[in-house]
């Protein structure tokens, strides 16, 4: 009979406790050092990367300078862009992590820099970046003839692919990645100057094998298969009705 009274006694406590924990549970953690209130799954931050490139020697701006983001772990490569005629580069919205930024220009050093974005600090700006000329490139008496990795046009801007290949690159999506004014984001959806209405090419023809998904199309090319990329931003009346954003024109090897 004793035991019995005991349970009625503490069994009321008991399921209260218990209730207290469920909606305890149900509450948003809070952290302990500032007091704040904080959710588990975080969508992650993006950020904003840009500087400037210049001559060591002079000062003096440098154009068209290849910049490539690369993941610093892997080295896997994120975007590519060129420098503008002040020597400015810009990347936008490139998720928070830790990246090498590589700087290469014809007659110069390779420069590396690494970099660390983060919740607290999701824009990177390098104001001036000074590249070394290097000596002995310069001094070679052997000259090849060998097409500039970039080419500015009237109405187009073209990436050799085919001078600028390396082993991290698997198919067209990472090849695109490299190409002035375009963003490919982890998704493989590709944007020219924040626009996807981009009308693709291949060898100056459209297709049917992008008449659908058109990440994965990208990724049925071969990179080693590539050997321009040809980024039309103003139309001629020869593509009117295509892409609003621009055309991306795949030139092949074969």
């Amino acid at each position: 009979m004793n035991k019995i009274l005991l349970v009625l006694f503490f069994l009321p406590g008991f399921l209260f406790s218990q209730e207290n924990k469920t909606k305890t549970s149900d509450k948003p953690k809070v952290d302990s050092w500032s007091g704040s209130t904080y959710m588990i799954n975080e969508e992650k931050i993006k950020g904003n990367i840009s500087g400037k490139i210049k001559s060591l020697d002079d000062k003096n701006s440098l154009e068209f300078a290849t910049i490539t983001l690369l993941k610093s772990r892997s080295n896997k490569v994120i975007e590519g862009t060129i420098t503008d005629s002040k020597g400015r580069f810009f990347f936008n919205d490139i998720t928070i992590g830790d990246y090498n930024i590589s700087i290469k220009y014809i007659g110069f050093k390779e420069k590396i820099i690494s970099i660390k974005t983060s919740n607290k600090k999701p824009d990177i700006r390098l104001k001036e970046v000074l590249l070394e000329k290097d000596q002995e490139l310069l001094s070679e008496v052997t000259i090849e003839e060998k097409k500039a990795i970039y080419e500015t046009k009237i109405d187009k801007i073209v990436y050799n692919a085919e001078n600028d290949l390396n082993e991290t690159e698997s198919d067209a999506t990472d090849v695109l990645r490299k190409a002035p004014l375009l963003s490919v984001d982890l998704d493989g959806n590709v944007s020219l100057r924040g626009s996807r209405n981009i009308k693709f090419l291949v060898n100056g023809k459209a297709s049917s094998f992008f008449s659908s998904d058109i990440s994965s199309a990208l990724q049925m090319i071969p990179a080693d298969q590539i050997k321009t990329i040809e980024v039309i931003t103003s139309p001629g009346a020869k593509y009117e009705g295509e892409g609003d954003a621009g055309i991306v024109n795949i030139i092949t090897k074969k």
